[in-house]
């Protein structure tokens, strides 16, 4: 069939071609344009998640050569939105088209829509594909019969929720990238347009949860799924139970921590200490769980080394560090040796040492997307030289991924570059990378994304969000050989 589109295409762009030498240039918009987004699609089908979401805007991420034509801003009262059952199944396919500002529909891609969908009881969301000609699709798949209603909200157009920050961004702020500004550019991108709530009734139960059956590498370790959905405040994981035992492990008592009947029965020797590295996100997942099982029956310590941008108050006070405005650019190397110098102070020398680490909330909104690429590279290249060195006893390392921002009510222009869409691309790139170099993956984003209270703020969330990450994450370093 793509065989034939080619082929027919290329017969359309002959006779354009053909056309087009007697000045008949409608042809050239009419099939030539076609046959180019079909070239882009195909090749677009062919990269990793991180590379698909960032190929609608790839000559477009410059703060400088950011699109500025306005005629070209979606303007969501206009946006057509169809919800369509797929034949043999109880999915929907959700698809919105998109028009400009004067009503002429858009053949460029580049929005930032953010879907959540819930009923009485469940809640979750989805991401749209972008098609790269003014529409974009998602496939709705509900777990069980009901009546859900659908939440779409434009947030940014244009690639603007994906743009970095101007080069010199780090240096305008404080040692941790803290009190920048943008004085003209900036508030006129945000959009945050919620579109008419539209609802779709379910009649017959969903015996195919389409998420629950996203495939991951084989060649990779996760501790979880990427997907699943909350229900009465529960969050049913898809590799967590078998259907039957979901069903009967939802209670409205879920949003307790999480007490397992095996835990009394273990009997094993404590391992060493568990280090949770990361931001304020991880320092709540550590207060959470340092009165849980994982730090009071299999760790003798659980320990905490918390940052922003740098390790917080190493080189500095954390008050200085958040008001001092040194001039000084981000410096990959002082990060990298932030958590090493972290790591040797609670000598970590020991197979029995876990570190549970991410990094990025900070950096989403201060760096530069190549420029985080290439952090995570030399973080990634750190953890493979420990391992060699070390060998035996090296600790194991688990990469946690990061937490969905929260839907922004207002426009900070201190946190302009703070956006679901870098969030989402770092997220998905870090996942990729990871993997291909044999970190285990402890999944938190569409959790929270889906978590039915949503944040407290910007960006954090109750600790009840992350129950069914903990009872994962004990599962899995209960069973494994550290030996």
């Amino acid at each position: 069939m793509d065989q034939l589109k080619i082929v027919g295409a290329l017969v359309l762009t002959y006779l354009c071609f053909l056309l087009y030498k007697m000045e008949n240039k409608y042809c050239i918009t009419k099939f030539v344009y076609p046959f180019r987004q079909y070239e882009l699609k195909q090749a677009k089908n062919d990269l990793p998640k991180w590379k698909k979401l960032l190929f609608p805007c790839k000559d477009k991420v410059s703060y400088v050569n950011r699109e500025k034509n306005i005629k070209n801003i979606t303007y969501a009262p206009k946006t057509v939105i169809t919800i369509n059952k797929v034949t043999n199944t109880e999915n929907y396919k959700l698809k919105l088209i998109t028009f400009n500002k004067e009503g002429v529909k858009k053949s460029v891609g580049g929005d930032l829509w953010l879907v959540k969908i819930k009923s009485t009881s469940i809640y979750f969301s989805i991401h749209l594909i972008d098609n790269m000609d003014g529409s974009y699709e998602g496939l709705i798949s509900i777990p069980h019969a009901g009546n859900y209603s659908i939440h779409i909200t434009l947030q940014y157009s244009l690639c603007h929720g994906i743009i970095d920050p101007p080069l010199d961004w780090f240096k305008r702020g404080t040692f941790q990238g803290f009190g920048q500004t943008l004085n003209v550019a900036g508030k006129e991108d945000f959009i945050k347009k919620e579109l008419p709530i539209k609802y779709i009734v379910v009649k017959s139960n969903n015996n195919f949860f389409h998420q629950c059956h996203y495939k991951l590498p084989d060649t990779c370790t996760h501790l979880n799924s990427k997907y699943g959905y909350w229900e009465n405040f529960k969050y049913i994981d898809c590799w967590e139970i078998s259907k039957q035992e979901k069903r009967a492990a939802i209670t409205t008592s879920s949003k307790l921590p999480f007490v397992t009947s095996s835990d009394s029965k273990y009997t094993k020797e404590k391992l060493d200490t568990l280090i949770i590295f990361g931001d304020s996100m991880a320092k709540f997942f550590y207060e959470s769980i340092n009165k849980n099982p994982i730090c009071t029956k299999l760790f003798q310590n659980c320990h905490l080394v918390y940052t922003w941008t740098y390790v917080l108050g190493r080189y500095s006070t954390a008050e200085e560090d958040s008001k001092i405005l040194d001039g000084k650019d981000f410096n990959e190397t002082i990060f990298i040796r932030g958590i090493s110098d972290a790591l040797n102070d609670l000598n970590f020398l020991s197979s029995k040492n876990v570190v549970l680490i991410n990094f990025g909330l900070h950096q989403t909104f201060n760096l530069q997307w190549d420029r985080m690429k290439k952090l995570f590279y030399m973080f990634l290249d750190f953890i493979d030289k420990i391992k060699m060195q070390l060998g035996k006893l090296a600790p194991l390392f688990i990469w946690k991924t990061m937490t969905e921002p929260g839907q922004v009510k207002d426009y900070n222009p201190g946190m302009r570059f703070f956006t679901t869409q870098r969030a989402h691309l770092w997220n998905e790139f870090t996942i990729h990378e990871a993997c291909k170099r044999g970190l285990p993956i402890l999944h938190l984003y569409h959790m929270s994304a889906s978590f039915p209270n949503g944040t407290r703020d910007r960006c954090h969330y109750d600790e009840s969000a992350f129950y069914s990450a903990e009872e994962t994450l004990y599962n899995y370093l209960k069973l494994y050989n550290f030996e």
